[in-house]
C-alpha cells in the first residue's frame, strides 16, 4: 500500500494511502488541529453522508493501550477536513487548514 504525507500539524502526520476503506481515527487529527473531538463526532453523526460511514474500531492508542476509536473510512477523511470551521482550529494550525481548503476547492474545480 502506498502512503503519502499530506501535512504535519503540531507534530502529527496526516497521511493518506490507497486503501480507501481503511478506518482512520479522527481523534489524533482533532487533537493536532486543536478542535474538540466530541463536537466533531457529533457533527459527523449528524451529516447525511458521513453519519452513515463512521464506525467504532478497536485500535492501539498513542499511549499504547487498546481503545475503541471513532473512525471514518480514509476516502471520507479529506471531505470531513474540508468541512471543518477554521475559526474552531487552533491559531497555529489555521493557516495550514485554510491552505488545504483552498487546494480542495481548486482540485474540485479542476476536476470539471
Amino acid at each position: 500500500m502506498k502512503t503519502i504525507l499530506i501535512a504535519k500539524v503540531n507534530g502529527v502526520s496526516i497521511l493518506i494511502g490507497d486503501d480507501a476503506e481503511r478506518p482512520v481515527p479522527i481523534k489524533p487529527i482533532c487533537d493536532a488541529l486543536g478542535i474538540d473531538v466530541d463536537s466533531q463526532r457529533k457533527r459527523i453523526k449528524r451529516d447525511e453522508i458521513l453519519g452513515t460511514r463512521n464506525s467504532l474500531v478497536r485500535a492501539v492508542a498513542a499511549d499504547g493501550k487498546e481503545r475503541e476509536m471513532f473512525c471514518l473510512p480514509l476516502k471520507f477523511i479529506l471531505g470531513w477536513l474540508l468541512s471543518i470551521d477554521t475559526s474552531r482550529v487552533n491559531e497555529d494550525s489555521r493557516p495550514l487548514v485554510i491552505k488545504y481548503k483552498l487546494e480542495c476547492y481548486n482540485a474540485l474545480y479542476e476536476y470539471l
